[in-house]
């Protein structure tokens, strides 16, 4: 499969999927959810911000954090700085492409979000 996003390049998929009654289950639904104008969140991130719409005091209520493997693209070593990398499992460098597979704290990812600047491509794992 190949797909091409508003801020990514083209990218293929390959390996064994969910298969294809529970992935056209998860497209309907999809479909299904933009059509009523329903947007996926962190529901208790939601539920953290008490009616408060500001991101910032929802991420200071987040009692637990996790430890999360991903794959992280980047162009230039200094966007991870703001990141907390645990360990490095995988890293690869190249004159085109830098990507490294590695855990993270779930709460370091808050750091990045919506800084358009940044042209990190992060993929859980």
């Amino acid at each position: 499969m190949e797909v091409e996003g508003a801020f990514s390049c083209k990218q293929t998929f390959v390996g064994k999927g969910a298969g294809s009654h529970p992935t056209g289950s998860a497209v309907l639904s999809d479909i299904s959810a933009l059509t009523y104008d329903y947007k996926y969140a962190y529901k208790k991130l939601k539920k953290a911000l008490n009616g408060n719409n500001k991101i910032e005091d929802g991420i200071k209520q987040i009692e637990y954090d996790f430890q999360m493997k991903l794959y992280i693209r980047f162009q230039n070593r200094e966007e991870l700085k703001e990141l907390e990398i645990l360990s490095i499992e995988e890293e690869f460098k190249s004159k085109n492409t830098n990507y490294i597979i590695a855990n993270v704290n779930f709460i370091s990812l808050f750091n990045i979000f919506n800084k358009r600047e940044n042209k990190l491509f992060i993929c859980a794992i």
